[in-house]
């Protein structure tokens, strides 16, 4: 499918990458390459999920990645709403990401999925 994993960054900074695909271990060298674009030319990056077909713990742990990746740089990562996506939300809980744990404490208050924490 064409365009299924879309990268648009603003002027302004503000980017916004959209999932139509189903993420898995063979998208996740496409998924890392747009992810390193994004943390290059976006200060603000939303994840919009609405039309993803399904992921597997590899591009999950790809966005965890990301997310410290932009935090270190001192930029916002975040997903539009992991509720508009019950696939993703599923793997999320199935694989153990909306747990407690995390990285770190500090590194939890900024965690990509700390929305679907206190479903669990």
């Amino acid at each position: 499918m064409k365009n299924d994993l879309y990268l648009k960054v603003k002027q302004s900074g503000e980017g916004t990458l959209s999932l139509a695909c189903r993420l898995t271990i063979e998208k996740s060298e496409e998924l890392k390459a747009i992810l390193i674009k994004a943390l290059k030319s976006a200060k603000k990056l939303v994840i919009d999920p609405k039309r993803l077909t399904g992921i597997d713990v590899s591009c999950i742990q790809l966005f965890c990645s990301a997310a410290r990746s932009f935090q270190e740089e001192n930029k916002h990562i975040s997903f539009k709403s992991i509720q508009s996506s019950e696939i993703l939300k599923k793997v999320l809980i199935d694989s153990g990401f909306a747990g407690n744990q995390c990285i770190s404490e500090d590194f939890c208050k900024n965690c990509l999925y700390k929305e679907i924490r206190s479903d669990v």
